[in-house]
């Protein structure tokens, strides 16, 4: 919900700035080029995925994430609140119509069901016939910088098995320190609970973006606004 009320806040003003950088290009270029200018304003800048696995044809994927965290009990439920979203942001930005992303509540079943407990990420792709698997090694996850500030600090993995040629075909070492540079006072019982959810949000946004089409600026903009409404 923060992402989203910060947004709706800035509209207005995001809307009357760019109707004001209209006002100005369009009095100052031809108009054969201004229809195109006006389009990127408008749509922003995309950028193709880092991984065009999934750009086309009948494509079965599954999303697991298992964590390597030695402070794991502090932040038991992380493993499947990342894959839960990741799962939801694949499915939702990729543009292949034909692409079908395991539900992320069956893969939660499978893992209860053999204990939380596989050798490779290939098992879960067997397990469910899928084409892929992105496999999300989690090696670091924390939260507090000390007793009284939040500043989330996570390394992982990502890597992407193509279960027909039975082979590894991507793996994508990702670090993030979140927010970069002053960490946030804690300043009631729901702060950690708050932060780590939307710490996750920020990392799976990172991992989807190899996967689909996404504007950068975008993707860091949400994480901006998102921390000028925690201070």
């Amino acid at each position: 919900m923060g992402f989203i009320s910060t947004f709706s806040r800035l509209r207005p003003f995001r809307l009357f700035l760019s109707l004001g950088l209209i006002a100005v290009i369009v009095g100052s270029i031809g108009c054969q080029s201004t229809l195109f200018t006006l389009a990127y304003l408008w749509k922003g800048r995309e950028v193709d995925p880092e991984y065009k696995f999934f750009n086309k044809g009948e494509i079965k994927v599954v999303v697991v994430t298992r964590s390597l965290s030695m402070d794991q009990f502090q932040n038991e439920t992380v493993p499947r609140d990342l894959n839960r979203e990741v799962t939801k942001l694949i499915k939702k930005n990729c543009k292949n119509k034909k692409l079908t992303v395991v539900d992320y509540r069956k893969v939660e079943q499978w893992l209860d069901d053999c204990n939380n407990s596989f050798e490779e990420f290939r098992d879960v792709g067997s397990a469910f016939k899928a084409d892929y698997v992105v496999g999300i090694e989690l090696q670091g996850f924390r939260l507090q910088e000390s007793p009284n500030l939040l500043q989330g600090k996570a390394r992982w993995s990502v890597k992407t098995y193509d279960m027909k040629e039975d082979e590894q075909v991507a793996e994508k070492p990702m670090a993030l320190v979140y927010p970069p540079n002053v960490p946030i006072m804690i300043q009631d019982s729901s702060s950690i609970p708050m932060f780590r959810l939307r710490f996750v949000n920020v990392i799976a946004l990172q991992i989807s973006s190899l996967y689909h089409p996404h504007d950068p600026t975008k993707v860091y903009g949400i994480m901006d606004a998102d921390l000028l409404e925690m201070h």
